[in-house]
């Protein structure tokens, strides 16, 4: 919308942008970046879009995007790590961020620990740097409007958050206000 600079109308105008527009206008910048026409993109939703991009250069990195990941992490390139792993949440949406990237690269990051080819503090500073950027979308990315709530959390024991996360963060995106408690929460609150 435009609205007029310092109230007065006869001054210049200014556009702003919501978050959901800036959103937008990244996904279309890099699908138009991936060689597609912006003109066979405009009418898509942003969940078309985000399918388009996962299904094209992003999908066809596979292994070799975790590799870096991993080098980065391992050469405690944290600023490196977290620019990484943020534009491909922005790209792909929490759930297919979840699914594609987050799961493949802590089960290759737990694989090459166990196999002592991956330092204990690699897997640690990619584990919070994905919570990190989970939190902050669900702060930042909030569904005000939503319809239903749910809560999510661990029960007592579970020391393992980042899939109930990665899940409030995703039900967030689908008009849901999540209530998220994190980890190791008593059955009994």
């Amino acid at each position: 919308r435009y609205e007029p600079a310092n109230g007065r109308p006869e001054a210049s105008t200014r556009r702003l942008y919501t978050i959901g527009d800036m959103v937008r206008l990244k996904l279309l910048r890099q699908c138009v970046a991936a060689g597609y026409r912006i003109g066979s993109l405009i009418q898509m939703t942003d969940d078309q879009l985000q399918d388009l991009l996962y299904n094209s250069s992003l999908h066809a990195e596979g292994s070799g995007k975790i590799d870096r990941l991993l080098k980065s992490a391992t050469d405690l390139r944290n600023e490196e790590l977290q620019a990484a792993l943020g534009l491909s949440l922005a790209a792909l949406g929490p759930a297919q961020f979840a699914d594609s990237l987050m799961a493949p690269l802590l089960h290759e990051a737990g694989m090459r620990w166990a196999g002592r080819r991956l330092p204990i503090f690699a897997e640690h500073l990619i584990s919070a740097t994905i919570t990190s950027l989970l939190n902050a979308a669900l702060q930042f990315g909030g569904a005000s409007q939503a319809d239903g709530r749910i809560l999510f959390c661990t029960l007592a024991g579970e020391g393992h958050e980042l899939g109930i996360l990665a899940a409030a963060v995703a039900a967030q995106c689908r008009v849901v206000r999540p209530l998220y408690l994190g980890r190791n929460v008593p059955s009994t609150d």
